[in-house]
């Protein structure tokens, strides 16, 4: 194990990096990434549930209208060339070296700008407190974003030893700083230094993974592939991100700081966990849809595959919290936090047809078309706009309550255009989405009579009883996939990978165990 992790670890070459793409097997690599997100959900879910029991609501709603400025300025910078360099058919050092410079100014145009909109932002919001927490939010970013293309080449490679690194660590970091500062009486600061924290350690992790210090590139370097890809990137990355978070500037400007954090707990409870869980579940065979990205029945198959693996994984979990968010979310955050609870709820079942779509919009992204639902996001983002202003009045539930019944009406619109001209089969990606569709329906029913019977008035049984619902509906589900031969597929798919994992490890006597039982569902399934 201790040569396996040295190896795995070791600092990589930027000569082995370029060129074309190193597809390392997906099942070992998928189950990986699903133990480092779980972990890292937990860590995440510490964050939040010990700081908001450190700190008063209002804290997080001044941080959350910062964050929105900020995170739109990131947003545009990191899917201008992160996903452009994992796409890039072939990369060469001078390439890679001319998009790090690029990229670094661009950070550094959107820090200055993010301090040039501090004014407008104290002035639109009558929030005095805006100016340091901004500044202290573009000095992160300028940090975060300046090494973007190092992530982006371990990506691109799937170097998933060295990405769980980086993704586990800083957050732990970000956890200890802030609790400590918090503890302290520090407040808004706790949140602050933590996050410069994370970022500061993001980037040495960086370093340390990669053996590269950046260069002038040659004269005349062609990167105009990459920068095209990463233009019509943007442009859906800019109206995706206004389409989750208007409701910010909304609740900001016509309800209060406070009603801003009960929608943001919401988000931070289940929708960013949730996001950050099954976001990988799809990025990881992102690179082996970009290799086969000539072959439309083999990523569809990816595809597919991918949707089904999200579903087992984030089903169940969205199932749980929207027949039981409320109790679960009073439970661990406290009472002051009772709307979060409700808010909650109603972003669990919004989430569904995000989890659903995931795979088919990033297999869009693989043969060339990234931003195919564009102008459909760009037709509907008047009417979102429009909804949650017209509901911020009445505050985070309301709020909530538009974005779920939008996301459900728009989603058949969106299915017809990613399937539309693309070579995919339509027949083949719904039939195995209405199948998830009816268990997860299914389940929700289930839990909603399950609620009816046992609800008490004691937080602590409520709890419980979320809980084991969690519990059955990934049993649930894991029934219902045994009982079709897809779902057989995908559950034999993830106790292989897992053995080798454990083989690996040295921890034979659950391998075994494992291997009986896949031995057990591949009878079944021939």
């Amino acid at each position: 194990m201790r040569s396996f992790l040295k190896n795995s670890l070791s600092r990589k070459p930027i000569d082995i990096l370029i060129g074309g793409h190193l597809v390392r097997k997906i099942a070992k690599v998928g189950v990986i990434v699903g133990i480092r997100q779980i972990i890292l959900a937990v860590i995440n879910f510490c964050y939040v549930i010990v700081l908001s029991r450190l700190l008063p609501p209002e804290v997080f709603g001044v941080i959350a209208l910062a964050a929105f400025f900020q995170t739109f300025l990131a947003t545009i910078i990191q899917s201008s060339f992160a996903e452009s360099i994992v796409q890039a058919p072939s990369l060469s050092l001078d390439q890679i070296n001319k998009v790090f410079w690029r990229n670094a100014s661009l950070g550094v145009i959107a820090a200055l700008i993010l301090l040039a909109v501090s004014p407008l932002a104290v002035s639109f919001y009558s929030e005095p407190r805006l100016y340091y927490v901004m500044f202290m939010m573009a000095a992160s970013m300028l940090i975060q974003v300046a090494f973007v293309p190092f992530q982006a080449l371990l990506e691109r490679n799937m170097l998933i030893e060295w990405l769980t690194v980086v993704s586990m660590v800083p957050p732990l970091v970000n956890l200890i700083v802030a609790t400590s500062v918090a503890l302290m009486g520090g407040e808004i600061w706790s949140v602050l230094f933590g996050t410069f924290c994370d970022s500061m350690t993001r980037a040495i992790l960086l370093v340390a993974a990669i053996s590269w210090i950046p260069r002038k590139s040659s004269k005349g370097v062609d990167i105009s592939s990459i920068s095209s890809y990463g233009l019509r990137n943007v442009g859906g990355a800019i109206v995706g991100f206004l389409s989750r978070n208007i409701q910010v500037l909304a609740l900001g400007k016509w309800a209060s700081p406070t009603e801003v954090a009960f929608y943001n707990r919401g988000q931070s409870i289940f929708q960013r966990p949730v996001r950050q869980l099954a976001a990988p579940m799809v990025n990881v065979v992102f690179p082996k849809m970009c290799k086969e990205q000539h072959n439309r029945e083999r990523v569809l198959d990816i595809i597919v595959r991918s949707t089904w693996t999200v579903g087992l994984g984030m089903l169940p979990l969205a199932a749980a919290f929207v027949c039981f968010g409320d109790w679960i979310s009073v439970f661990l955050l406290g009472g002051n936090w009772t709307t979060s609870g409700e808010v909650v709820r109603y972003l669990a079942l919004g989430e569904v047809p995000t989890l659903l779509m995931m795979a088919l919009v990033r297999g869009n992204a693989a043969v060339g078309r990234p931003a195919k639902g564009l102008y459909v996001t760009l037709g509907i983002l008047p009417v979102l706009i429009g909804g949650v202003f017209l509901w911020a009045e009445d505050g985070a539930i309301a709020v909530a309550q538009f974005i779920v019944v939008l996301r459900w009406v728009c989603m058949p619109l969106y299915l017809w255009i990613y399937l539309r001209e693309v070579g995919f089969s339509r027949k083949v990606f719904l039939h195995g989405l209405f199948q998830l569709v009816a268990i997860f329906i299914s389940l929700v029913a289930l839990g909603f009579a399950v609620r009816d019977y046992v609800a008490t008035s004691t937080v602590g049984f409520n709890f419980l009883i979320g809980l084991l619902f969690l519990f059955l509906s990934y049993l649930y589900f894991g029934i219902c996939y045994a009982a079709c031969r897809l779902g057989r597929e995908i559950l034999i798919w993830i106790l292989d990978a897992v053995g080798m994992i454990l083989k690996a490890l040295g921890i034979q006597f659950f391998a075994n165990w494992l291997r009986f039982i896949h031995h057990s569902f591949s009878r079944h399934t021939d």
